[in-house]
C-alpha cells in the first residue's frame, strides 16, 4: 500500500476485531470499515500463502528457479513503485534492488536503471551507526507480527555487520490491545555491509522465512512445480558469470 498509516488502520482492525468484538459483545463493523478489514485480511492471508510457497519451493529444490523468477519480475515492481509517495522505505527498496541485481549481474533497462540510481542514492550506510543484529521476536506477546521474510532488529545488540532500519518509525507488528497501535521494533531493511548476503544473521535465516527478502509466490510462475526450467537449471543463468537482461 502507498500509505503506511492507512495500512496500519486496516491491519489493526483486522487482527484485533474478532477478539475485541467478542469481549465487548458488540457486532462486527459494517460499511466502509468492514470492507477495509476484509481487504486487509485478504492481503494478510496472501502474504502467509506467499511465505508457504517460498518455503515449499526451496524445500523442493527449486530455490534457484524461484530466485530467477523474482529477479525477472523485480523491474516491473520497481517501475510500479515510481509514483508511490516518497519515503525512506521506498528508498530502501530501490537500494536493495540495486545491490542484489548488481550481485547477480542483471542488466536493467535504462528507465529502470535511472529509477534505481535516483532513489538508492538517497540511502547512506554507515556501519558504526544504527546497525543491529536481527531477531525472530517481534515485540512482546501482545504484538502480532506481519507475515514477511524480513526480520526485526534487536535494538539491544549493536552489530557493525548487522542491519539498519530505513525508517525508525516503522514496526514489525500490531498490538492486540486497544487502541491497536503498531508495535514491535522496526524491520532490518538495509544491510550494513552493503550486501544482504554478508550481513550477520541475514534476513533469509531464522524463523520468519528461508526465502530471503523476496516476495516469492507473487512472482510470475510462483506456484509452478518446475520453475522456469525442467532440467534443474534456470533459464537466465542464476548467478553465473554472464550478464542477464531484465526489462
Amino acid at each position: 500500500m502507498k500509505h503506511r498509516a492507512q495500512m496500519w488502520v486496516v491491519l489493526l482492525g483486522s487482527l484485533l476485531l474478532p477478539a475485541v468484538a467478542k469481549a465487548a459483545d458488540k457486532p462486527a463493523p459494517t460499511g466502509g470499515r468492514a470492507k477495509a478489514v476484509a481487504q486487509f485480511e485478504q492481503l494478510y492471508i496472501e502474504r502467509v500463502l506467499d511465505q508457504i510457497n517460498v518455503a515449499r519451493e526451496i524445500r523442493a529444490g527449486r530455490g534457484n528457479q524461484l530466485a530467477d523468477r523474482i529477479e525477472h519480475a523485480l523491474p516491473r515492481y520497481l517501475k510500479a513503485m515510481r509514483d508511490f509517495k516518497d519515503s525512506r522505505n521506498k528508498n530502501a527498496a530501490y537500494y536493495n534492488a540495486a545491490q542484489h541485481l548488481k550481485s547477480v549481474k542483471v542488466e536493467l533497462a535504462p528507465d529502470v536503471r535511472a529509477l534505481v540510481d535516483q532513489y538508492s542514492a538517497k540511502v547512506s550506510v554507515v556501519r558504526d551507526q544504527g546497525c543491529y543484529a536481527l531477531t525472530d521476536q517481534c515485540g512482546d506477546e501482545n504484538c502480532v507480527a506481519v507475515p514477511t521474510s524480513l526480520r526485526p532488529i534487536d535494538p539491544n545488540t549493536p552489530d557493525p555487520n548487522g542491519w539498519q532500519c530505513s525508517d525508525p518509525g516503522s514496526h514489525c507488528g500490531a498490538s492486540k490491545n486497544f487502541p491497536y497501535w503498531p508495535c514491535g521494533q522496526c524491520l532490518g531493511l538495509i544491510p550494513c555491509t552493503g550486501s544482504g548476503g554478508n550481513s550477520s544473521g541475514g534476513n533469509s535465516s531464522g524463523g520468519n522465512s528461508s526465502g530471503g527478502n523476496s516476495p516469492g509466490g507473487n512472482s510470475p510462475g510462483g506456484n509452478s512445480s518446475s520453475g522456469n526450467s525442467s532440467n534443474g537449471t534456470t533459464q537466465s543463468g542464476g548467478q553465473g558469470n554472464s550478464n542477464r537482461k531484465a526489462h
